[in-house]
């Protein structure tokens, strides 16, 4: 008994050394992303060669500067210099190796953003920091779309898009309002509203003349805010990824909108569900789409949309594409957080009945084994 109880508390030990190892390390790789310029690295993206070769005089600038500041004993401006010397020297070796393995590298002036957002029954304010959000991301107006989902039926979300829209339709060169009419045969939710918002975003842009596979489709739940650096770095990473038709981009969510608003035990769900999301953003074969990710617009096509008899959205359309693309499509961890909403309802009470709701919600991702396993039995390609 005695070894079965040290053998316990050795592997819980052992689990919660691990967890807080993995949140430390996605902390720095954030703190690293989001320090970087993402408008600069994109410039010298668009031409690789060139870019390397004014990486490497911009290299020997800082590192004679940072020499002279160390000389001088200005060790705090010295420790910035060797950030920023690091920090170019990482891309410097991305640009080698994308020119050592001749990637085919999109042009990021020829990419656009586009956000789909899936609405019901939330509040204009929660409404409106989500599209502020996007609004003030650094991306070019004229290449950045916005396209929400409310019901046929849903006449306050009506008026919550048309206030919205007259408020920053000016921010995005498309701000499209798309009318689900809950089409006969599906089961209502966020993943069958995201197919019909999907297809008609699809044929939307089309009409336009853009191309489906320089669109990066942001699928985007209503309260979630992304950060400034957002669409630059997502660009940035689907340009420079070979395998981008393939591929899925995962940033991390975190829970930190309304953090200190929510009661204490609903707190700790949310920072529980961020720390969990943090440690999956470091081991690519655990991590499948969770929430809110970027996805190319062509591969959405491609793999059909969303499942329309599912209540599992995320993790569904990742099994669909996995099996759609016989194995080969692939999370890719984007290491900037994306913020979310803890659960706050109007009294302490509803607040936890709530957050149980949330929980339920989650717990229908079990729907995915009977899936997987019928699929998998459908695609012997696939090795186990």
């Amino acid at each position: 008994m005695a070894w079965f109880v040290l053998s316990f508390d050795f592997y819980w030990l052992y689990k919660a050394v691990a967890l807080t190892a993995s949140v430390l390390v996605t902390f720095l790789r954030i703190r690293r992303v989001v320090a970087a310029d993402w408008a600069g690295r994109l410039e010298r993206l668009a031409d690789p060669p060139a870019g390397a070769r004014s990486l490497a005089l911009r290299i020997g600038e800082v590192r004679d500067r940072v020499a002279l500041l160390e000389a001088r004993g200005e060790g705090r401006a010295a420790a910035g210099g060797r950030r920023l010397l690091g920090q170019l020297q990482d891309e410097q070796r991305t640009l080698q190796r994308l020119i050592a393995q001749d990637v085919q590298v999109l042009d990021p002036a020829s990419l656009t953003q586009a956000a789909l957002v899936p609405t019901y029954t939330e509040p204009y304010a929660k409404l409106e920091a989500t599209v502020r959000a996007l609004a003030e991301a650094d991306w070019p107006t004229e290449r950045k779309i916005l396209a929400m989902i409310t019901r046929e039926t849903d006449l306050a979300g009506r008026e919550n898009i048309a206030r919205l829209r007259e408020a920053f339709g000016d921010r995005f060169a498309l701000f499209a309002h798309i009318l689900d009419p809950l089409e006969p045969g599906i089961v209502v939710g966020k993943s069958s509203a995201m197919a019909y918002g999907g297809r008609q975003l699809y044929r939307l842009l089309r009409e336009r003349g853009l191309d489906p596979r320089r669109v990066i489709v942001t699928d985007l739940d209503a309260d979630y805010r992304v950060h400034p650096a957002y669409f630059r770095y997502l660009a940035y990473r689907f340009a420079s990824d070979p395998d981008r038709a393939r591929r899925l981009y995962q940033p991390v969510p975190m829970f930190h909108n309304n953090l200190w608003q929510v009661p204490f035990l609903v707190r700790i769900v949310a920072v529980g569900a961020t720390e969990m999301q943090m440690w999956r953003s470091l081991d690519p074969e655990r991590l499948v789409s969770f929430s809110s990710y970027a996805v190319a617009l062509e591969t959405l096509h491609e793999v059909g949309y969303w499942a329309t008899d599912a209540i599992p959205e995320d993790s569904r359309f990742y099994w669909r594409a996995y099996f759609r693309f016989a194995g080969t499509f692939r999370a890719e961890p984007l290491f900037i957080p994306i913020y979310g909403d803890a659960v706050r309802a109007q009294s302490y009470p509803r607040t936890l009945a709530q957050q149980y709701l949330q929980i339920r919600r989650w717990a229908w991702g079990v729907t995915d084994i009977p899936f997987f396993v019928g699929q998998s039995l459908v695609h012997p390609e696939i090795p186990l």
